[in-house]
């Protein structure tokens, strides 16, 4: 189920990345590049995904709503953080990736680690309180996926992730009320 989650959520904001690595293979490879990068990248958020669930089921008897409130309000707290740019400026980054050869491969695979680590310790924060959103978990889940792809494509990421933080704590406000 996170597998799936993650594919829904984090691989549209992936497309560029996915597009630089067709772009940089020769025709031939460009199939297996793209399947490699997204590979290595889902691999990425399953395994924060076992962690992240596994605490989530150990927390299951909290309260709900209080407990989507502390976790969303941190995850607010994290946008606004320089480990959160740096972690998005991970996003971004690109790399040379040779179009043939012994080392295409690997290139490709190191590529999609240095971006998928970079969205996962972006986004991981948003998508552990995913997990514990206790009401309309698909609307709240296509919410954070339109909020992490916005973050992930605009072209002024501090505007973004500001906006971003406001939304998260006005959500964690109302859900934290709801708990009272």
């Amino acid at each position: 189920m996170w597998l799936l989650m993650t594919a829904a959520m984090a691989l549209p904001g992936e497309l560029p990345a996915a597009q630089y690595v067709a772009t940089n293979s020769f025709p031939r490879h460009r199939s297996s590049g793209v399947a490699v990068f997204v590979l290595v990248y889902l691999a990425a958020w399953l395994t924060f995904g076992l962690g992240a669930t596994a605490l989530a089921s150990r927390l299951a008897g909290s309260s709900a709503d209080a407990l989507f409130a502390i976790v969303l309000g941190l995850a607010a707290c994290y946008e606004l953080t320089p480990l959160k740019r740096r972690a998005l400026a991970r996003c971004h980054r690109g790399a040379a990736l040779p179009p043939d050869g012994p080392r295409r491969l690997a290139a490709v695979s190191r590529f999609g680690w240095i971006n998928a680590s970079g969205c996962v310790a972006s986004c991981g924060p948003a998508m552990a309180a995913a997990l514990l959103v206790p009401v309309a978990q698909p609307l709240a889940m296509g919410a954070l996926a339109v909020a992490m792809t916005y973050e992930r494509l605009t072209r002024r990421p501090l505007t973004a992730r500001r906006r971003i933080a406001a939304g998260y704590l006005a959500v964690a406000a109302c859900f934290a009320l709801a708990g009272l």
